[in-house]
């Protein structure tokens, strides 16, 4: 019951919605890349279906070759958020690595700039004795933060000079 209510909750059983989007978040979940590449043609790499992005699926179901080519093609490794509206729930791609354990996919996305502490604010908001792996993620996350503070503040301080800098030249 616990694999059905999580695919539920990532909507890979409902039934006649969301239509290519759906399919591209079933296809990011099963790692499937061929058609991740062939719906990408026609969606949003970083709009959400069902609380996920294409991103956020792939790396629930731990598909580290799927999270890297969704980041390829420009994919936000922090998410979609759009707040104030239905997507203010949209769950960190970096979050939904943690809550399943999928270590090199959580390493992808912190080298990719996924902002730790986003995840963390947004996995303290959903803790819940109901929801045990919310509780787990957030412990992995702040450990996360502990271990990788000082590298996360230099490749920080790389990516805002890189930016500076292509500010300058164009």
């Amino acid at each position: 019951l616990r694999g059905v209510a999580a695919a539920v909750l990532l909507g890979l059983t409902v039934a006649g919605c969301g239509g290519s989007l759906r399919k591209l978040q079933q296809a990011a979940y099963y790692g499937d890349n061929q058609t991740v590449q062939q719906l990408l043609a026609t969606e949003d790499i970083n709009k959400p279906w069902n609380a996920d992005t294409p991103l956020s699926s792939a790396a629930a179901g731990g598909k580290l070759s799927t999270v890297k080519l969704l980041l390829a093609q420009g994919a936000d490794p922090n998410g979609w958020l759009k707040k104030g509206s239905m997507y203010d729930f949209n769950l960190r791609p970096l979050l939904r690595a943690a809550q399943g354990g999928h270590e090199s996919v959580i390493r992808e996305l912190l080298n990719a700039g996924a902002d730790i502490d986003m995840a963390i604010e947004q996995a303290e908001s959903q803790v819940h004795p109901s929801v045990p792996e919310m509780t787990a993620a957030l412990e992995r996350l702040r450990e996360l933060k502990a271990e990788e503070a000082p590298r996360l503040a230099a490749e920080k301080g790389r990516r805002e000079r890189k930016d500076q800098l292509e500010k300058k030249l164009s």
